[in-house]
């Protein structure tokens, strides 16, 4: 039984077989592959050792945050876009970068037309043509009253 099960330690230096077994294993999430492949005898938990969990999770992480889009990327982004239409003296492109960004903000809401042009009619089989509901006579008489 490996001696590093349950470790709560701070995680060491990672060794070079150890970060081979690391990119293996973020190219295809098979632990026991990559451990293969890296060098480790079957039924070895390389992911139990401190410093290469951390190793991963801080690859992880990386791959993340480069991947997250919000909204304050996307305001640099447009804000180099319009530093770089002022400078080439493009108004097209600063009047788009403006107007991009305004509704980014909340501050411009298209509005969408939503009169209605011509008509429309929906025909659903049984129900275009319904049939007049049974009438049910409950006026009483004396062959029907039930409090003689």
């Amino acid at each position: 039984m490996p001696r590093y099960k349950g470790y709560k330690q701070k995680p060491r230096e990672i060794t070079p077989k150890q970060m081979d077994f690391v990119e293996r294993y973020l190219r295809t999430s098979d632990a026991k592959g990559s451990a293969r492949a890296a060098g480790y005898a079957p039924g070895h938990d390389i992911l139990k050792i401190p410093a290469v969990k951390a190793a991963v999770d801080k690859a992880r992480n990386a791959v993340v945050r480069k991947g997250e889009y919000n909204l304050e990327r996307l305001m640099d982004e447009l804000n180099e876009g319009m530093g770089f239409a002022r400078e080439t003296g493009n108004a097209t492109a600063l009047a788009r970068f403006t107007e991009l960004k305004a509704k980014a903000m909340g501050l411009l809401i298209e509005r969408i037309d939503q009169r209605q042009v011509g008509s429309f009619e929906i025909n659903i089989s049984g129900i275009d043509k319904p049939k007049a509901p049974e009438v049910i006579d409950i006026t009483p008489s004396e062959e029907n009253d039930i409090f003689k």
